[in-house]
């Protein structure tokens, strides 16, 4: 998910983030290398496109998996100069499995409530209203297949010579590959914008385009600097931090009705998320949307999550061939 509303507010409010790199589709071999790429090294977030090779409209074999992985790395390397890195998910975080939940449970709750509504109506004496969609939940699979193919992919990404590690224990992938990136200077391959609030210098989206466009405009990939993000906003690096956690991000849900753009005002005015929620509290006669995010999640503990960094031992156990020795390097 990333961050609430990242993408859409710098798109529309501050485009000049963007910094687009030609990266023509299903046309590795066109690609040039970027001076804005070039030596840096790229992790990439390897679930995340897992997720959106198996979850596409053609059912694709392993084979045809590792296929795009191979021509994902190919184009990354050329970019860049340098094999990217790509970071699995481990074992999920307690917070997020917590977080998780409780969007279960709200979207569940909410889907009761109209069906309630929906049944009452149909006694009344007002028109049929119409039918109440069910709640789209992931697949209750989905786990489970990711690591059936997860047992797989050491094999076929080694024997392809491509680099992979798996974060550990209780650490995302994009959180992995931010504290990894934020040692050398490099850049995270991944969509989700959570990874410029973990600490990632930069973050380079839109590197895969599953069919070709008909517009005249060629398709790029976008690079995204965490210190251009933050001066277009008007932020410190850890009022941005607080800044993601109040729009809503993958460990934290958010206040009703606040989106990105009114989150960044809230903190940019008040400093940090608790002094914006004791200024409602003083000045709004309705404590409904601070009790909601009070019970919904701790902010507090979010914050935290993104501010905590991994640990020697932790870098030195992502090594796992001789392929992945640049890690230690780092």
């Amino acid at each position: 998910m990333g961050v609430n509303g990242l993408w859409a507010a710098l798109s529309k409010g501050h485009p000049g983030v963007f910094t687009r790199i030609p990266l023509p589709p299903y046309a590795v071999s066109n690609i040039t290398r970027s001076s804005l790429l070039e030596g840096r090294q790229l992790y990439v977030d390897a679930t995340m496109f897992l997720y959106r090779f198996t979850s596409s409209s053609h059912r694709l074999s392993m084979n045809q998996v590792m296929d795009r992985f191979s021509r994902l790395s190919f184009a990354l390397k050329l970019l860049s100069g340098r094999r990217p890195i790509f970071v699995f998910d481990a074992k999920p975080s307690k917070i997020k499995q917590r977080h998780c939940l409780n969007q279960r449970w709200a979207l569940r709750t909410a889907y009761a409530a109209a069906a309630l509504a929906k049944v009452e109506k149909e006694y009344s004496d007002e028109e049929e209203v119409t039918a109440v969609p069910p709640p789209r939940l992931a697949p209750a699979h989905a786990d489970l297949r990711l690591g059936v193919w997860w047992s797989c992919m050491w094999r076929n990404f080694f024997v392809r010579g491509l680099s992979l590690v798996r974060a550990p224990d209780g650490w995302d992938a994009e959180a992995v590959c931010a504290k990894l990136a934020a040692r050398c200077d490099g850049v995270v391959v991944s969509e989700d914008g959570d990874a410029l609030a973990f600490g990632a210098p930069a973050i380079l989206r839109n590197v895969w385009r599953y069919r070709v466009v008909d517009d005249d405009d060629e398709p790029a990939a976008e690079l995204v600097d965490r210190a251009a993000v933050e001066g277009a906003l008007g932020v410190s690096p850890r009022e941005f931090v607080e800044v993601c956690v109040l729009a809503g991000c993958d460990f934290a849900s958010h206040l009703p009705n606040l989106g990105f753009t009114v989150a960044s005002r809230a903190v940019r005015e008040h400093g940090s998320i608790g002094e914006y929620l004791r200024y409602r509290e003083l000045n709004d006669g309705d404590f409904k949307l601070i009790k909601l995010f009070a019970l919904a999640f701790d902010w507090r503990a979010a914050v935290e999550c993104f501010d905590r960094d991994l640990r020697e031992e932790e870098v030195k156990s992502l090594v796992r061939t001789d392929h992945d020795r640049a890690i230690v390097a780092t």
